[in-house]
This record gives C-alpha cells, sequence and structure tokens, in this order.
C-alpha cells in the first residue's frame, strides 16, 4: 500500500487484468505513506469475480495468503477478515482475525473436502497483539498441508486435502472487512498479497525480515 486514490486500491501483481479494489466509504479510511488505516467499517472489494486468482489456485492446488498489519484491538469477539475470496457466508478462501477464537489469527480455506464455510485453522489465542505483525498462511499440494506464521514464527498446522475444483471463480477479493455489516477489523494494513504456490519456511521468514515495505517473494 501507498498513497493512493481516495476510493481505490491498485492491483500491484502485475499478473493478469487488474483486480483493483474500491472503497465505497472512503471518508472511514485514512491513507498513508505506507499503508491504510481503517477507522471505521467501510465495504472494500472488487466489483467483479477475483478469476485470475481462482483459476491460478486451482492448477497449481496451492496459495498463500500474506498480511502486514497492526490491529486495532488484540481481542474481538466477531470475525474481522483481513483478506478474503468470498460472497458472505460462503468462501474460497480467508485470513481473519477473530474467528474461533477472540485474541487469534485464523485462516480458512474451501477444498473439496470442505463446506462452503470451511473450519477455521485457529493460532493460538492471545496471538494477536496492537503493534505490526506479519500474518501468513500456506496451503502445500502434495497433502494438503496447511501452516499459519506470525512474525515469521510457525504457530499452528492443520490439513486441508483435495483439490480447489468446488472454488467459485464469480466471488469476489475483498480486504479488512466482510461485505455486511457484521463487525468490522479495524486497524492499520500495510500489504495484502495472494500467492498460487505455497512460501517455504525460508521465505516466510525472508518476507518478515524485509518488513512491509519491501515487495515481496514473487
Amino acid at each position: 500500500f501507498c498513497d493512493g486514490p481516495v476510493d481505490l486500491i491498485r492491483d500491484l501483481s502485475a499478473s493478469g487484468a487488474s483486480l483493483d479494489l474500491e472503497i465505497n466509504n472512503p471518508k472511514n479510511v485514512a491513507w498513508a505513506p505506507d499503508g491504510l488505516t481503517f477507522k471505521s467499517w467501510t465495504h472494500i472489494g472488487t466489483q467483479h469475480g477475483a478469476r485470475k486468482i481462482s483459476e491460478a489456485c486451482r492448477k497449481s492446488r496451492e496459495i498463500t495468503l500474506e498480511a502486514w498489519v497492526v490491529p486495532a484491538k488484540a481481542s474481538q469477539t466477531y470475525e474481522g477478515v483481513l483478506i478474503a475470496m468470498w460472497e458472505h457466508p460462503a468462501r474460497n478462501f480467508s485470513l481473519s482475525q477473530g474467528a474461533g477464537s477472540p485474541g487469534a489469527y485464523t485462516a480458512s480455506l474451501r477444498t473439496g473436502a470442505a463446506d462452503a464455510v470451511p473450519k477455521p485453522l485457529v493460532a493460538p489465542k492471545g496471538t494477536v497483539e496492537t503493534k505490526p505483525a506479519h500474518v501468513v498462511y500456506t496451503r502445500e499440494s502434495a497433502a494438503g498441508a496447511t501452516r499459519l506464521y506470525v512474525n515469521g514464527t510457525l504457530i499452528a498446522t492443520g490439513s486441508a486435502p483435495s483439490t480447489f475444483a468446488n472454488w467459485d471463480p464469480a466471488m469476489r477479493l475483498g480486504l479488512a472487512n466482510e461485505f455486511t455489516l457484521n463487525g468490522a477489523w479495524l486497524g492499520e494494513l500495510h500489504l495484502a498479497a495472494v500467492y498460487d504456490r505455497a512460501l517455504s519456511a525460508g521465505e516466510v521468514a525472508q518476507n518478515y525480515g524485509a518488513g512491509a515495505d519491501p515487495p515481496t517473494t514473487p
């Protein structure tokens, strides 16, 4: 993120058709030179389905979700989404704060063996703090192994077997909040990225060490 248009977050991936995200309540956010502050609820998302993400991940059967955040609250009873591809309540994937554990980061991934709203992989309670955090979720194709990292440290593991064949390419990509008013994630977002492969533990550590501003591993 960088100081940008009042109501638009640019897709900087340089991969395929651009997936710019529109901010429908610009007054509820504040741009900074290195990020975006969410002061109150706002809808942020693509106007159309994030098809290029769906197609790439369905082909590779892998995914990484990465975010640099500064939460406004360490604990919340509702789910505050950081990155998601969804049409509420169904989702292809999400990286969140508070789903299943008020003081934890969580991630969910829809596979052939999962429901439309899959059970999340939950970090230990109390892992969220009101200071900069590098949060990464990966899923490898070989055995469906899932991993959740915070600040370069592996803090939770799980399994999401099968394929992404049941993903809905019409679902939109969204940041920071649901497409409904059922609670808002507040805080600062400095980086949000989706990869069509699972970053290794070494690459996660490398990105953590690089900080939020430099480009991440392609």
